[in-house]
């Protein structure tokens, strides 16, 4: 018992130096920072308001409902993640799982070039609807 208490006393000192040297205050900012490149209006037609916490987004879509891709036809938010998946190779939760069928659940906890990279791959996927 002396070990792991002696192991869990070194972990409480060790967060505590992480939090005084200012660490955690440059991940919060690039959180900060990713959630504005998601939230940005980049995407046509889609909308999106800034969450209040965690490091997810959840933007509306449904102005591509009714819009058809080789002959298949997005009518809601799961047939959306699903082609998101095949053609944009981008994977998203369906909004209708959180009782939200126009919206799409995007996580920003990545790298900002994972981010630049789905959020293009999306955009060229939307434009191919018709």
């Amino acid at each position: 018992m002396v070990g792991v208490r002696t192991g869990q006393r070194l972990k409480i000192k060790q967060w505590s130096k992480a939090i005084s040297s200012g660490r955690f205050v440059s991940s919060r900012t690039a959180f900060q920072v990713h959630l504005k490149m998601v939230c940005v209006p980049i995407l046509p037609g889609v909308t999106c308001y800034k969450p209040v916490g965690a490091f997810y987004v959840f933007p509306n879509f449904s102005s591509h409902y009714g819009k058809s891709y080789q002959g298949k036809k997005i009518e809601n938010s799961t047939a959306l993640a699903d082609y998101f998946l095949d053609v944009a190779k981008v994977a998203v939760v369906p909004g209708v799982e959180f009782g939200a069928d126009p919206f799409e659940r995007l996580s920003y906890a990545t790298s900002m070039e994972d981010i630049k990279q789905g959020l293009n791959r999306i955009e060229e996927a939307l434009k191919k609807l018709s």
